[in-house]
């Protein structure tokens, strides 16, 4: 009888032969800890996550159907390792019914810990991608939050010494139920058999599909608030959350419950992103074909103040727009920190963000910030072009209410410099012209170059007639009687440049330099330094513009103060093969550059660039600029130039 002898059970199951029935229900003295446990974890569950992130109340059904096939798959993989186990002729009674169960409760409790952390920590549930990044450095971490480390392995390591003590006090009774069941199924005719293995294979099956299911497709079943189909589901973040992006998180908050409401000098903020826009192709950067007309001849009377050579901190427009709202450099910005807006709105101003593009990823995940009043994108409204048309924009910005005499935020973005926008065909100036998005060459010849090269001032020469619709439209409304405003980019584009086209991958200058025009309708304070600046400057310079306090947790440094931090890093956190970052130093008569890949850097030297005497960079110090100095570069990036 396979060692049943041995655990005292045989006569208990002498005594229930005559009872036996189809599908025999298990001893009473087990039933607590095969239901009770995991029922008394999702309803606890269910308590915390329910008032905070569950929107849907579809939960309340979802939970329970996911959490019963977890329990019918653990069952029937219990008994299925036990038959295994009896054909090898082993007694491992250990095994099906103390070790796989302890294992499998163990998980659920796992599962329900981190997302109720979840909840409190990120307003969301969990997936265990999220939780990864974080294992190596779990005690440090913890320390981080004082912490002690025998606390952290008592929560990690006691309750599966529980389940396991459980389950090996119950492990008689549950064996004498899957002899029950054993034998009851023995006697089925071969139909029946294959009956009830069938009906087996269905929990199991329904359970594999609800945990690899995609809950971002939409639908009745979605389960995208469910925590066990979420946690096995690698949904995508705006920012997979680090040990960094927790302790800026703690840090934001902090400033944020800190805040005392002051009065503003200025009622209107106006920023206008620019989405890929070089400050080289711009004639007030000295470029030399005539692309703004009304730019050129708007800024003079508009008390404007220029930044020489600008940087943006992200690559892309994700890592971007985000590092330019929240202040802080890649490593730091999550969707979690005290935004621009959130600030502005604490400080008494109504926000509006009217956005060329799709940029719903980041409102759903609170990157831009969650105190908004208006929220306009081409996702939901697309212009006669489609989502990547700025008419959007300017017929958005036409449509606002007259100025009330309080304080407004605007942020623009504008999408017809970028390859994806929009461009009307009356714009097309100079020719010929080539758009790699839709006919991509593999190499980039001079007369390829000169192609794109054209097609994008042709895409400038349409943003002009743009600026000139938007800035005439909120005159119209009042907002120019009082304001601040801001012309920047959140990246770069390479056109060709060493063969390489395009922004996000490469670190090279012109991917990083966009332009930074403050103008208003008063005149402007000096600015101490105008020669170097970066895109996490631009929030505490304009708060400093219109007479606020600057929150301590924002990396950056207004550009009304002379530039304490001489550091800065600029890349974009995602893995692909060659992806670089730079690390930046800026002195009065020094903007030095060094750049590498974020991965399999070891052996390589990186390259270091003098931005100020070599705006082009064609001659590579790395190999003869002091060693100290080298030393100190590379030692920058490797602690801030990584995946995140």
């Amino acid at each position: 009888m396979d060692g049943l002898e041995s655990l005292g059970i045989r006569s208990l199951i002498d005594q229930r032969k005559k009872s036996f029935v189809k599908i025999p229900f298990p001893p009473t003295k087990t039933l607590w800890v095969i239901i009770t446990a995991p029922l008394l974890m999702a309803v606890f569950y269910l308590w915390v996550a329910y008032p905070r992130i569950c929107t849907n109340p579809a939960i309340l059904w979802e939970h329970p159907f996911v959490l019963m096939l977890w329990l019918l798959t653990t069952g029937i993989l219990s008994f299925s390792v036990r038959e295994i186990l009896l054909r090898l002729h082993l007694r491992l009674t250990f095994i099906p019914f103390a070790l796989i169960p302890s294992v499998s409760y163990y998980l659920l409790y796992v599962i329900y810990s981190v997302s109720i952390l979840g909840n409190f920590a990120w307003d969301s549930v969990t997936n265990y991608k999220q939780i990864l990044p974080f294992l190596p450095n779990l005690f440090e971490l913890s320390e981080s939050f004082n912490i002690p480390r025998p606390a952290v392995i008592a929560v990690l390591a006691l309750p599966f010494i529980i389940f396991l003590g459980i389950f090996l006090e119950n492990m008689k009774g549950i064996a004498v139920w899957h002899w029950s069941v054993r034998e009851s199924f023995i006697l089925l005719s071969p139909f029946h058999k294959f009956l009830v293995s069938l009906v087996l294979l269905v929990p199991m099956s329904i359970f594999c599909l609800v945990v690899t299911s995609d809950p971002l497709t939409g639908g009745t079943f979605q389960f995208d608030q469910e925590p066990i189909q979420t946690f096995f589901t690698a949904q995508p973040v705006v920012f997979a959350m680090s040990k960094e992006r927790i302790l800026w998180k703690e840090k934001d908050r902090k400033v944020e419950r800190e805040v005392r409401g002051k009065i503003p000098q200025v009622h209107n903020i106006i920023l206008i992103v620019v989405d890929a826009l070089r400050a080289d192709h711009l004639p007030c950067y000295g470029y030399n074909r005539p692309l703004t007309p009304f730019l050129s001849g708007f800024l003079p009377g508009s008390n404007f103040q220029k930044v020489d050579m600008a940087l943006s901190n992200g690559l892309d427009t994700l890592t971007g727009t985000i590092c330019l709202q929240a202040s802080k450099e890649p490593m730091a910005v999550s969707q979690f920190n005290y935004t621009l807006p959130d600030y502005l709105a604490d400080e008494g101003f109504k926000t509006y963000l009217i956005l060329a593009g799709d940029h719903t990823w980041q409102l759903n995940h609170h990157a831009f910030g969650r105190k908004i009043d208006l929220f306009y994108d081409g996702s939901e409204h697309p212009g006669p072009g489609g989502v990547c048309d700025d008419s959007l924009v300017v017929d958005e910005v036409a449509n606002l209410k007259p100025d009330d005499g309080g304080y407004h935020y605007f942020y623009i973005h504008l999408l017809s410099v970028h390859p994806l926008g929009f461009l009307n065909n009356r714009y097309l100036k100079y020719l010929p012209i080539r758009n790699l998005i839709i006919d991509n060459k593999p190499f980039l010849t001079d007369e390829i170059t000169d192609q794109i090269r054209n097609l994008y001032d042709d895409r400038i020469l349409q943003l002009d007639d743009v600026l000139k619709e938007l800035m005439a439209s909120f005159k119209q409304k009042g907002y120019l009687k009082d304001y601040v405003a801001l012309i920047t980019a959140d990246h770069g584009q390479l056109l060709g440049e060493k063969g390489k086209y395009g922004h996000g991958h490469f670190a090279d200058v012109e991917a990083m330099r966009v332009p930074m025009i403050f103008f208003a309708s008063k005149p402007l304070p000096v600015f101490p330094e105008t020669r170097f600046g970066t895109q996490i400057d631009i929030p505490p310079s304009l708060v400093d513009l219109v007479g606020l306090d600057i929150p301590s947790c924002w990396q950056g440094q207004s550009l009304l103060r002379p530039r304490v931090n001489p550091w800065s890093y600029h890349l974009s956190p995602y893995s692909h093969e060659g992806q670089e970052g730079a690390v930046v130093y800026y002195r009065p008569d020094q903007i030095l550059k060094f750049s590498r890949t974020l991965e399999n850097f070891e052996g390589t030297s990186g390259e270091l660039f003098d931005l100020e005497k070599d705006p082009e960079e064609k001659t590579d110090l790395v190999s003869t600029y002091e060693p100290h100095f080298m030393g100190e570069m590379r030692s920058q990036a490797l602690a801030h130039l990584r995946l995140y």
